[in-house]
């Protein structure tokens, strides 16, 4: 069992400045300051010599998802030992993925060169006439921006590891779901959540050891399934 605390400090970048175009009051990003705490704990439990149950659970709570609830991540797998130099393993296990500063804050998109955030539309290039090179970018609140989701994962994997004279040979398959996607969308010019997509993973893992000398291979292979791409709107989210 562990706790972790995080600090992350923004505003400054390597040179000292967080500014655009040598503008001081204009940002780059909003000054800010996020905490994540985050409780954890696995556990194996031993349920006879050859079947193995391997559990944890983690929550974060982050200055910006505290108020969703934060972020409950379990893990839950099965170990079965097929002899010595054999196992297979079953897991299921969920993960997150905050956004960032760039996406809960104002930005340079949304301050003005005197520091002030626009609260209707205005143009990205001032100088030049809206079009394709100077988008009308939207007015929002921090209160919207406040309201981006976690991106969530789950995963189903069937994985095994086998021991074959020097080789040792790591084959898996996993369903997994991606919900609550981060997606730039250009008519509101800032990211959001827009609904999910799964894919299966399959992947093996090969290596080897002779001596002072380490040998590896790895392939994957990824495919969308319960999707129909051609239902998805590639002009608003592009």
């Amino acid at each position: 069992i562990g706790y972790e605390f995080r600090l992350d400090d923004i505003g400054e970048d390597l040179t000292g400045r967080n500014s655009q175009k040598e503008m001081p009051l204009h940002k780059i990003v909003s000054d800010v300051r996020y905490i994540n705490h985050a409780v954890f704990g696995e556990m194996l439990y031993e349920i006879n010599p050859n079947l193995l149950w391997h559990t944890g659970l983690r929550y974060d709570a982050h200055t910006r998802t505290i108020d969703q609830g934060g972020v409950l991540s379990p893990k839950l797998s099965l170990i079965y030992k097929v002899g010595e130099n054999h196992s297979v393993k079953m897991i299921y296990q969920t993960s997150a993925n905050n956004g960032s500063a760039d996406n809960y804050e104002y930005n340079r998109n949304n301050y003005n060169d005197y520091g002030v955030a626009y609260d209707d539309y205005h143009v990205e290039k001032p100088t030049e006439p809206p079009g394709a090179n100077s988008t009308p970018i939207p007015g929002v609140s921090l209160e919207e921006l406040h309201k981006l989701r976690p991106e969530k994962v789950r995963s189903l994997e069937l994985t095994s590891v086998h021991l074959i004279g020097p080789i040792t040979m790591q084959p898996s398959i996993s369903y997994n779901q991606v919900r609550d996607l981060f997606t730039w969308n250009q008519q509101e010019f800032r990211v959001i959540n827009s609904g999910k997509y799964e894919f299966i993973n399959a992947d093996i893992d090969a290596s080897a050891q002779w001596g002072r000398f380490h040998f590896g291979a790895m392939h994957t292979i990824q495919r969308l399934v319960n999707m129909q791409l051609s239902d998805y709107d590639y002009i608003s989210y592009r």
